[in-house]
Order: C-alpha cells, then sequence, then structure tokens
C-alpha cells in the first residue's frame, strides 16, 4: 500500500456494537421483528463502518510526471498530480499538500514563517475513476521546491471518526528558483584585449594557425600576407584571413560560508555571480563556477568545468539556485585542489570571507599571471576590484 494509515474511531463505536447485539438478543426472546431489525441493521452498519475503516486507500495511487520546472522569482506555475483509485470509493475527503518556500500558493501570507507551505481543497474519487488537480503557486526565492508530503483526511461513511492516509513515495516533480541579477559594476574590465587562444568576434590579435578564408586585396595589407594559389586561381590578389583571438575566460570562486555560519550577504553574492554569469555569456566568454560545498563526486567540491553558452549559463543558475551552507569545505583546501588539479582560466572573481591562508593562496595564483578580482556587495551593490594580498590579508585576520 502506498499510504500509511491512522485511524480516529469515536469511542462510541464498541457499545453500538454491544447494543446491537443485545438488541439482536432480546428480539430472539421477546420474539420481536422490529428489535431484530434494528438490531441487525445497526449491527451491519458498525461493520460497514470498521470494513471501509480498514480498506480505504487501497488502490489509491498518485501520479506525476517525472519533469524539473525552472523558473525566476515571481512567474506563475503549477504542480500537477493524478488521483487514481482502484479501491473503495473515497468520499469528502480533504486533500493537504505540503511543499518548500522557494515557491508559494496565491494569497499566501508573507509573514508566515513555516518550513512549509500547505494547501487543502476537497476530494472525492470513486472507484475505477482518475482526477486530475492543478495546485497554481509563484516563485517567491531562490531555491528547490518539491512536494514533501500529501495527507487525506477522510470521514468514515457515517460518521464514526475518521481515517488520515499519509503518501510513503517521494514525488519526482522539482521546481528550481533562479535567482535575480544583482548588477555588478565594472563588468567591463572581463573583456581582455590581450592576445590569447580564444576565438571572439572582435580583436587585434589573430592567430596564423587557423586559416578563415581569404579577401579581395588592399593596399594597406602587407605583402606577406597575400594568397598566391587564391589569386591565380581568382584573378585577383587575395588576402588571407585569421581567426581573430583574445585572452577569454573567467573562473567565479564562492565561499558559502562565513566559519560556522551563513555569510550575511549570501544572496547578494549569489545574485551577483548571475550577472558575472549572463555577462560571460553575453559576450561569449568562457566561464566556469566553483563553490565550496562538499561532493560526493571526483571533486570534493561543487565545480563546473569551462564552458561558454545558453546550456553553460544554465547549469552556473542551477548550481546558484541549490547553493546552501550546510557542512562546507574548507575553502583554502578549494584553492589547493584548484591549483593542483583543474585548468586554471586567465582570470579569477573570489566572492566572499577570506579565511585562513586564502589571501596568501590568491596571490600565488596572482604571481603565476593569473588576473585576480574580488567580488564586493554592499547591501544592494556590487562591484569587481583588483585583488591585493596586503589589504585582502588584513581584512581576513
Amino acid at each position: 500500500m502506498s499510504w500509511g494509515k491512522h485511524s480516529f474511531s469515536e469511542g462510541k463505536i464498541v457499545p453500538i456494537q454491544f447494543a446491537a447485539v443485545f438488541l439482536v438478543l432480546l428480539s430472539l426472546y421477546l420474539d420481536s421483528k422490529l428489535l431484530f431489525f434494528a438490531g441487525v441493521i445497526s449491527f451491519v452498519l458498525i461493520s460497514l463502518n470498521l470494513l471501509y475503516e480498514k480498506k480505504v486507500g487501497e488502490g489509491l495511487e498518485v501520479v506525476m510526471e517525472r519533469r524539473r520546472d525552472r523558473y525566476f522569482i515571481n512567474e506563475q506555475g503549477k504542480w500537477e498530480m493524478v488521483f487514481t483509485n482502484e479501491g473503495w470509493p473515497i468520499l469528502n475527503a480533504e486533500a493537504r499538500v505540503f511543499f518548500d518556500q522557494a515557491v508559494e500558493p496565491p494569497g499566501a501570507d508573507e509573514n508566515d514563517k513555516k518550513w512549509l507551505h500547505e494547501v487543502s481543497f476537497p476530494l472525492s474519487v470513486n472507484k475505477g475513476e482518475a482526477k486530475k488537480l492543478e495546485i497554481p503557486f509563484l516563485s517567491k526565492q531562490r531555491g528547490l521546491a518539491k512536494i514533501r508530503k500529501i495527507e487525506l483526511q477522510i470521514p468514515n461513511l457515517f460518521g464514526f471518526g475518521k481515517v488520515n492516509l499519509e503518501y510513503r513515495f517521494a514525488l519526482p516533480q522539482e521546481v528550481i528558483v533562479y535567482p535575480d541579477r544583482l548588477e555588478v559594476v565594472n563588468k567591463m574590465d572581463l573583456v581582455s584585449l590581450k592576445p590569447g587562444s580564444q576565438f571572439t568576434p572582435y580583436s587585434l590579435y589573430e592567430d596564423t594557425l587557423s586559416p578563415a578564408g581569404t579577401r579581395d586585396y588592399t593596399y594597406s595589407d602587407g605583402f606577406q600576407r597575400i594568397h598566391w594559389k587564391a589569386s591565380a586561381r581568382t584573378g585577383k590578389l587575395q588576402t588571407k584571413l585569421y581567426d581573430q583571438v583574445s585572452e577569454k575566460g573567467l573562473v567565479i570562486c564562492i565561499n558559502i560560508a562565513d566559519g560556522y555560519s551563513v555569510p550575511k550577504n549570501l544572496e547578494e553574492m549569489l545574485e551577483s555571480a548571475a550577472d558575472l554569469a549572463y555577462f560571460a555569456y553575453s559576450k561569449q566568454i568562457p566561464v566556469s563556477l566553483c563553490m565550496n560545498m562538499r561532493n560526493a563526486g571526483e571533486v570534493p567540491f561543487v565545480y563546473l568545468p569551462p564552458g561558454n553558452g545558453r546550456e553553460q549559463l544554465q547549469k552556473i543558475y542551477e548550481m546558484l539556485a541549490l547553493a546552501n551552507s550546510f557542512a562546507p569545505f574548507p575553502y583554502d583546501k578549494m584553492l589547493s585542489y584548484m591549483d593542483r588539479n583543474l585548468h586554471m582560466l586567465p582570470c579569477l572573481i573570489h566572492a566572499g570571507e577570506m579565511p585562513g591562508f586564502t589571501a596568501a593562496k590568491l596571490d600565488e595564483f596572482k604571481n603565476r599571471g593569473i588576473r585576480l578580482l574580488v567580488l564586493k556587495t554592499i547591501q544592494d551593490k556590487a562591484e569587481l576590484s583588483p585583488f591585493s594580498p596586503s589589504v585582502e590579508g588584513r581584512r581576513s585576520s
């Protein structure tokens, strides 16, 4: 059975059963058909009531499509589920659905501090019937939302108590609410004009090992750029074209803990990181993300390898939406692991506190030619500033 069952019977059922048996015996002694009929009817009704209490919920299932929906804050959505019943009919029940606070039902109390939202509605499902229910919601805050519990409160057939059913299995429908974007000033500093190996639409530098075609020769072109075979084939002088390249790529490192507590500006850091990720997507800059949340995979913390495009942006937004400060991985150890095992991009952005020897480790990255920036958030503002080991070291101490 898919439901845990708890029965609450009224105390007068047992006396009514004894009274019914007594009436039957008394009717036999007095030879009264009326008393016999009343006693039998009472006994049958109470027995049906107990049998219904025992059988109700058998054959009742909840069907939900396995999917993960994605929303930004203040978007509307809905939970969808289907109740199918192959057992005894369920009449005049009250269904209660509990789900996480990342989404909330219409008209919810903003001052409600409960861990779960609760929605209740009447439900009746006959045998062999399937009933689809939709529960609208509004995405309210960053995070993951699931339906955590479904309960049914079913009155007994003749009002002698009730039965509570609690669904035992996890439901496969999930909702991810992406963080808002907090605009970061100085983002244009991330667009590098230095030579590199990443393709870019606009750059002063070219990769001479990666030809991109030819065009008609002009007097400003160098003599060595003439493509002689193409010129002979077309009858006009042709100039070689090469792919334009520059130094591109950034890794966002977020310290999601402040000692053993949650940083006061955690949400602002995540929203700023979302803005940086979107900027990198719009400028076709490869971006990677590291957060010191423990991970059971090969990399012991949350890590997204470098990439670009819409799919990379979606992965970053999902990681930011699921960020939490529960049992963080030591930030210093995360930086050391990155140094030894991961591919380092030309630019590293640090966000959060700098515990222990973090400033010294970041200074090592800087000495190897990696550009270091610090993401700072003050209330509703965020900015990038150059990393200074002496200043940051004093702040972290």
